[in-house]
């Protein structure tokens, strides 16, 4: 058994994250462009028999071991490597603190929050203010290329038509993504996959008119704020296309009479909708 001392010097002490280490590892530039090269079996191999090497905090050590995993590395001068092998360990630590600090992950109600904000506030400093009043642990700025990406994933997958063809197609949805976004954690990407599958999951057997009566009888609402809801997201919606129908709701909202109280209800029913999808994804196997 590792030692206190031992474990602590890793960044991860304990499930295998060989597959995490690999698709770092292949989303950096010099990889996509064939400039390196690495071996996938043989890569998540060598990881998973020393993980106390791979996933090291000691820098100069992971570094060296890094080299070791490469093709064609006597090709890249000195400084090109060592600035590979030295974005490849912070973006393993980057994944490492998205890990432990759940405060700071992406989730779907954090995404409907900024969707509400960005829909309601008349600019972008308004919409950073609100940001930063709401939501003071995600800056406007920082959630923008999350929001972003979350939309290319669904898209991607949404195209697909069904569980079983977005499934096949998932490693690869991820990878082109996490070119796209460089800044972004694999372990996000991953969760927002996680969170849109969960939705082609429930779009199988529900439509909107489930989740409006379900949220109708969880907050002893009447039928007056069912007929309010009505106005913004139609009973035929696909649960998939929610997040759109949403995003048209709020902005029409904006323009109503009532515009506060529906605003409300809208953020009622969202407070619901993100709620059952989060239930529904956390049975869904992780894909790193």
């Amino acid at each position: 058994m590792e030692s206190g001392k031992s474990q602590a010097s890793r960044l991860f002490a304990s499930k295998d994250h060989s597959l995490l280490f690999w698709k770092v590892l292949v989303r950096q530039p010099e990889i996509v462009s064939g400039e390196l090269s690495a071996n996938r079996e043989m890569t998540i191999r060598m990881v998973q028999n020393h993980p106390e090497v791979f996933f090291s905090r000691d820098r100069s050590a992971f570094v060296a071991n890094v080299k070791s995993l490469l093709k064609n590395s006597r090709n890249l001068n000195p400084e090109t490597l060592e600035s590979f092998t030295l974005r490849v360990f912070e973006s393993l630590s980057k994944e490492f603190d998205y890990l432990n600090n759940r405060s700071g992950r992406f989730s779907i109600d954090i995404l409907f929050q900024v969707i509400e904000i960005l829909c309601l506030q008349n600019n972008p400093e308004e919409a950073g203010a609100k940001m930063n009043l709401r939501l003071p642990d995600f800056g406007l700025e920082v959630m923008l290329p999350y929001i972003k990406a979350y939309v290319q994933i669904s898209s991607k997958l949404s195209a697909l038509n069904t569980i079983k063809n977005a499934s096949a197609q998932i490693e690869e949805i991820i990878f082109e993504v996490s070119v796209k976004f460089p800044d972004i954690q694999i372990l996000a990407l991953e969760s927002m996959v996680r969170i849109f599958i969960a939705q082609l999951v429930l779009s199988e057997k529900y439509h909107c008119d489930n989740l409006l009566n379900a949220w109708m009888n969880e907050y002893g609402f009447s039928d007056s704020e069912m007929q309010r809801i009505l106005k913004y997201i139609p009973l035929t919606t696909p649960i998939k296309d929610f997040r759109v129908q949403y995003v048209q709701g709020i902005k029409s909202s904006k323009v109503s009479n009532d515009s506060n109280s529906d605003v409300m209800l809208l953020r009622t029913l969202s407070n619901y909708f993100t709620s059952w999808v989060m239930r529904t994804s956390e049975l869904i196997p992780s894909y790193v």
